[in-house]
């Protein structure tokens, strides 16, 4: 694994991948001890902890639900754990644990001795910016944004990771703020990596790294799947352009066959003998399957879908996570995470480029994004 030595904002894990963790006690913030609280992933502070060798694009984070305060609008904020937080996290439970199992000074001479040396080493700029004229860097060394800054990190070796993860566990138990952390492995943007003709290939393909590079002995069966993708491209689409989307009435239709597939399911399950409608309580369940549209540029007939199960359904139960649909149309928007007529700063749309233009040279950007 490639183990970062420190957190990268950038890196944090804000995605929902229609997981969640149950919050401690201790990060409850003065709710029932008793009532157990879940969230998702994407709402509790976490850090990407490294990259795994051997899988493209394939991160390990851990989660810290005990430091969860309560939802906050931006989602680095979310997730963000504070500096001195990490400090402690660093220096008490980290690096102590590292050198109990890691008996071997040839390799711990290359772990930083302590959380400033860590962040000096991974502070450093980039070799082309710290290469390039002074008069051009527009902010001191010490305040370089993360964009510029190095992703360090020290391969550790297979072969400690387990015993590792036990001994940071024993050491993390004395403190409250780290109840219940959990290790999270995640791979994204993976397509191209995987693509074949067939379900079959891929899989195959797939499964030989994988196999080679995961212990799944690690692994909670309860809380990992394979998100599998089906792309569909029509063979008559020679050279000339074309955007296909998803009509709005076929993803209806398809939503009224899903639903009838997920009730007809729901019986069946409940003939066999634990099905139903209430909770021990006689309180009504959420719904066993719901489903959320995005419209797509206010267009009447285009849209996106994703149908989502409850985590008590057949289908969640059974392994079917979520279901989505969508067009590669939306990659440019989503990569940003900025989709027409929801950018918070859509006013200024309407403003005329050149005006715009002289707000940023007139005030040198003070105003650029409130004129």
């Amino acid at each position: 694994m490639q183990w970062y030595t420190q957190p990268y904002v950038t890196l944090n894990h804000v995605d929902n991948v229609h997981l969640s963790l149950e919050i401690p006690s201790a990060g409850r913030g003065g709710g029932r001890e008793d009532a157990v609280i879940t969230q998702p992933l994407q709402n509790i502070p976490n850090y990407c902890l490294g990259r795994v060798i051997g899988l493209v694009d394939t991160f390990i984070w851990i989660f810290f639900p005990a430091l969860f305060r309560g939802p906050i609008s931006d989602p680095y904020t979310q997730t963000c754990i504070s500096r001195e937080r990490f400090t402690h996290w660093y220096e008490e439970v980290l690096l102590p644990a590292m050198h109990a199992v890691i008996d071997d000074n040839n390799i711990l001479q290359y772990v930083p001795k302590t959380h400033a040396i860590a962040s000096a080493v991974s502070g450093a700029p980039r070799e082309a910016l710290a290469a390039g004229p002074v008069k051009k860097k527009r902010e001191p060394l010490g305040n370089i944004s993360s964009a510029h800054r190095k992703h360090f990190y020290l391969t550790l070796q297979a072969r400690h990771l387990a015993a590792l993860w036990r001994e940071v566990q024993a050491r993390a138990s004395p403190f409250p703020e780290y109840a219940g952390m959990r290790l999270y492995m995640a791979a994204k943007n993976t397509k191209l990596t995987w693509m074949r003709p067939t379900f079959q290939s891929t899989l195959e393909d797939w499964r030989r790294h994988w196999d080679s590079a995961v212990d799944e002995t690690y692994l909670d069966p309860e809380a990992a799947y394979i998100d599998i993708g089906r792309q569909l491209t029509p063979s008559d689409a020679g050279s000339d352009g074309r955007v296909l989307l998803w009509r709005r009435c076929c993803l209806h239709r398809l939503w009224r066959r899903r639903l009838q597939w997920s009730q007809l399911q729901k019986r069946l399950n409940a003939r066999e003998g634990d099905g139903g409608t209430a909770n021990e309580q006689g309180t009504r369940r959420s719904p066993p399957i719901r489903r959320t549209v995005y419209s797509f540029a206010t267009l009447r007939d285009a849209e996106g879908m994703t149908i989502t199960p409850s985590m008590g359904s057949w289908e969640y139960q059974n392994g079917l996570i979520y279901s989505q649909f969508y067009n590669l149309i939306k990659v440019p928007f989503d990569a940003a995470k900025q989709y027409p007529f929801q950018n918070r700063h859509i006013e200024s749309m309407a403003l005329d480029p050149s005006y715009l233009l002289d707000q940023h040279n007139s005030t040198r950007g003070t105003h650029a994004h409130q004129s």
